[in-house]
């Protein structure tokens, strides 16, 4: 059975593996780092298991840990979706049928670019980047970029179509996904196996957990749980 976890980075790097600064916000569930886990600024509290096994980095004096911190070895991820079966042709990508988009027509100097609200309920394949921006985006969707996704804007409400992902991402490097967003809802599982997922802004809510190679998380009032999304 696989365990619901709220965050999870899977690089070994000593300086920025996973990495929560700026404002307070919360944590609920598990969360483990394959490298250093670094957590500092303003106050925060983590309920649940937290593990790391590089280096512990954090304030304690700002940052609340229930239970503490313990040091684990490395480990892989406890789940990972495989892009293949999103791609046309794939299994996912069937499974969906008509709900499934394939938006790699609309790529234009490397990216697919959407302001609609909301988007119609399915799959949306890119393989380019996919970037979302503007106010009240909303769908019930998942986000499949060969390259990175972004998304911004104010009040964007986003609940996970198929298999419990609402973004997966093929690119390495920073910002594999980008939310840069205010007073948001995301329902679904961030994935980002080679790249980074970086979190700015206020007010962001996720329901399901952020996995990724590296994880940044910055902004105010940041609220992370561990919705057991598989499941369902």
């Amino acid at each position: 059975m696989r365990s619901p976890v709220s965050i999870w980075a899977n690089s070994t790097s000593a300086t920025d593996s996973l990495d929560w600064s700026g404002g307070g916000g919360n944590i609920w569930g598990r969360v483990h780092t394959n490298g250093r886990l670094r957590f500092v600024g303003a106050r925060k509290a983590v309920v649940g298991q937290s593990s790391y096994a590089g280096e512990l980095a954090a304030d304690t004096t700002r940052i609340s840990f229930s239970p503490t911190p313990v040091r684990a070895a490395v480990q892989p991820f406890p789940f990972r979706p495989e892009l293949a079966a999103y791609r046309p042709g794939g299994s996912l990508a069937d499974q969906a049928g008509a709900a499934y988009h394939d938006m790699s027509s609309r790529c234009g100097s490397g990216t697919w670019r959407d302001v609609t609200a909301p988007l119609s309920p399915g799959v949306y394949y890119a393989s380019c980047d996919i970037q979302l921006s503007g106010a009240d985006l909303a769908g019930r969707v998942t986000l499949v970029s060969e390259g990175r996704v972004k998304i911004s804007g104010s009040r964007p409400e986003f609940e996970p179509y198929l298999g419990g992902y609402l973004a997966i991402a093929g690119a390495s490097g920073e910002r594999a996904i980008a939310v840069s967003a205010s007073t948001s809802g995301f329902g679904g599982i961030l994935f980002a196996e080679h790249g980074q997922i970086s979190v700015s802004g206020s007010g962001n809510r996720f329901g399901c957990g952020l996995l990724g190679h590296k994880v940044s998380i910055s902004g105010a009032d940041v609220d992370v749980r561990a919705g057991d999304c598989l499941a369902g």
